[in-house]
């Protein structure tokens, strides 16, 4: 008796839950934590549904230290890509007696007058939900799990047979290693209709998508830091071939990505972490747009930020702005312990083992804006936390930039956040960032995947200018602008100018005279923009966004 009870009082439970909506105006991050019904919405699945956009989002928790706390899911909502409606939490997995376990990134499909949520519980049981509208309520389609795979994604194809797609990370369901896999689903979208098919030669990583355009299906996931993407004649090849790379490394976050076509335009939704006090596991959807060229292929994206965000001075102040990027212990290629130091870079994500002048590289690292950083390191070492540990030395291509002090946390499953500053001096592209151990016990254990974070700490434009020539009058304006940089008060007769991407990509330079002093920034796409001005040995930068 008590059991026919509780089921309808927990459906109640969620439908009042998404009752609860609110409406803001917000470009990227789609939500703002100074907003009201603010929530962290990662991994976003981005459809198009009776000409809205919905977005369907895992759920980060405010407190989160981890990803075991992701318990339920959200949907976002938008007629114009501008004014979002959040719903909030559309659907708690965890109320099914069946369903328990980490909620991992989710994914909506609709066929035959029906909307079906996939959401992996457990973190790769795939289960099911269905409801008659796109934002919920929603109930159950199933009573276990369908199959078994990691972050599954629904595709229907132009013909109504929908297929599921994952990756084989965590599970077992064919080659070694890690690929992207595909299997089509019966009429009733609930059943497996094949068996799982090896799609991608190459390994990936996670985060697996499909979508399709002009008959070319493309499939993307994360691989290392950075997303790729595949292209095919077929929802299921045998292999697809790798295209290159679509994004980057996502503004602090691994990336989560989806793609969807609305009103003629293509884009691309991905998570961040270096907007609304974000961390790991507290990230924030946000979308770009993405174009093609006429062979099919996909330009790069480049992320951006919303003008209106950038500009609060409470959050970015008129100071040279670098989004931070993440080095990770876990799945690089690019980690190089010391060659029989003993130090073991462990599966489960961390560096381990670390004695003293051991050390670790980091190559291919480019830091463009030449500043002050801080660096943050996750450390456990289960001395007592009043033991000083000792110094983490830090070298960019051999020059020192750096310390941290380390102190025991009492616990191997202790992780404390270590906080200390970098300094460079110039622009660095390709190097090789070493970490050095001076420490004072046997071993200092370091890692546990969160890892080592750089980030901008405010410093005046004027302080990055050599005194003996004062680049620091010139003036850069508009800061938003359409088409024309006007830069003033050049004392010189000429100096030198190079825009970069907040990736460190160089997109336009050349020279500037006193009587010639106006840059033409049309072509460049929209997004935050970082110009440098030099003259003999000296260089100011400044910031611009492009609108």
């Amino acid at each position: 008796m008590k059991n026919a009870i509780l089921q309808p009082i927990l459906c109640l439970v969620t439908t009042l839950l998404s009752l609860y909506s609110w409406t803001q105006n917000s470009i990227n991050p789609i939500l703002r934590n100074v907003d009201e019904g603010f929530l962290y919405a990662a991994d976003p699945a981005a459809e198009v549904y009776n000409g809205k956009v919905y977005v369907y989002c895992s759920h980060d928790q405010p407190d989160a230290t981890g990803y075991s706390s992701m318990q339920d899911y959200m949907v976002l909502e938008s007629e114009d890509m501008i004014n979002w409606v959040n719903h909030g939490v559309v659907l708690k997995p965890r109320e099914y007696s069946w369903a328990s376990g980490q909620m991992n990134a989710p994914d909506v499909a609709y066929k035959d007058g029906w909307y079906y949520f996939y959401f992996p519980y457990d973190k790769t049981h795939v289960g099911v939900a269905k409801s008659r509208n796109p934002e919920g309520p929603w109930e159950e389609a199933v009573s276990d799990k369908i199959t078994t795979i990691f972050d599954p994604t629904v595709f229907v194809d132009d013909d109504g047979q929908a297929y599921i797609y994952g990756s084989d990370n965590k599970v077992n369901i064919g080659d070694e290693g890690r690929h992207i896999y595909g299997a089509k689903l019966k009429d009733n979208m609930t059943e497996l209709d094949s068996d799982w098919v090896r799609l991608t030669e190459e390994t990936v990583d996670e985060a697996a998508h499909i979508f399709k355009r002009n008959n070319i299906y493309y499939l993307n996931a994360r691989v290392g830091s950075v997303t790729k993407y595949w292209m095919s004649d077929s929802p299921l090849p045998k292999y697809a071939t790798l295209a290159g790379e679509l994004a980057p490394n996502a503004p602090g976050a691994p990336n989560h990505a989806s793609a969807i076509e609305f009103n003629d335009q293509w884009y691309f939704f991905y998570q961040r972490a270096d907007v609304n006090s974000g961390t790991y596991h507290r990230r924030s959807a946000g979308f770009e747009k993405m174009y093609f060229n006429d062979d099919g292929t996909i330009q790069p994206i480049i992320y951006s930020l919303d003008p209106s965000y950038i500009n609060k001075e409470d959050i970015v102040p008129d100071y040279i702005y670098y989004p931070g990027d993440t080095l990770y212990f876990k799945n690089v290629d690019n980690l190089f312990p010391a060659d029989g130091s003993g130090v073991k870079v462990e599966s489960a994500g961390n560096i381990g083992f670390t004695k003293n002048q051991n050390y670790v590289e980091f190559d291919s690292i480019n830091i463009p804006t030449p500043a002050q950083y801080l660096l943050t390191l996750n450390v456990s070492h289960k001395v007592p936390s009043s033991y000083n540990t000792g110094i983490l030395q830090v070298f960019a291509n051999d020059t020192k930039i750096g310390s941290l002090e380390i102190n025991g946390t009492g616990n191997w499953n202790d992780f404390v956040d270590y906080t200390g500053t970098l300094t460079t001096t110039e622009s660095l592209k390709n190097a090789t960032l070493k970490f050095l151990f001076d420490v004072n016990d046997d071993q200092l254990y370091l890692g546990n995947f969160l890892s080592a974070k750089y980030e901008l700490i405010p410093c005046t434009e004027t302080n990055l200018s050599n005194k003996t020539f004062n680049l620091s009058s010139i003036q850069v304006t508009p800061t938003l602008v359409s088409e024309i940089l006007n830069i003033s008060n050049i004392e010189e007769n000429t100096i030198t100018y190079k825009i970069y991407n907040l990736e460190g990509k160089l997109s336009h330079q050349g020279v500037l005279l006193k009587d010639h002093s106006e840059i033409n920034v049309a072509f460049l796409k929209n997004g935050v923009y970082l110009i440098k001005l030099m003259s003999n040995d000296n260089s100011l930068v400044k910031k611009f966004v492009k609108i």
